[in-house]
């Protein structure tokens, strides 16, 4: 396949690597300390300048893709272990996973169930 076919496909060279996590809230989780997480999820998300796409709630927790932004293929160890020390470091978070580094436009998520 041509280079510039490979690019617009994210493949080869150009494919992009993120990273899934979930997680889970500790009960009796309120709104205002929901609303809390989201707010530094996001505020993380932007500082290392990556995108983020994701939801939940608080009774089922929160799942997402973390990916680089445009431009960008890979997620370093050190926003994985920045996200990682977030994580831990919420007192609204009960447990966490978080994937290592998928191919996010052709590769399966880690945390999703089989193809259907």
């Amino acid at each position: 396949m041509k280079k510039r076919l490979r690019k617009k496909k994210h493949l080869g060279e150009f494919a992009v690597y993120g990273v899934s996590f979930r997680a889970n809230f500790v009960p009796g989780l309120g709104d205002a300390e929901f609303d809390d997480f989201i707010n530094g999820l996001i505020g993380l998300v932007e500082i290392h300048g990556l995108q983020t796409g994701g939801g939940g709630s608080r009774e089922s927790g929160w799942t997402g893709v973390i990916e680089p932004s445009p431009g960008q293929r890979v997620i370093s160890q050190d926003v994985i272990d920045a996200l990682s020390a977030w994580l831990g470091g919420e007192s609204q978070v009960a447990d966490f996973k978080i994937s290592p580094p998928w191919d996010v436009w052709h590769g399966q998520d880690p945390f999703a169930g089989p193809p259907q």
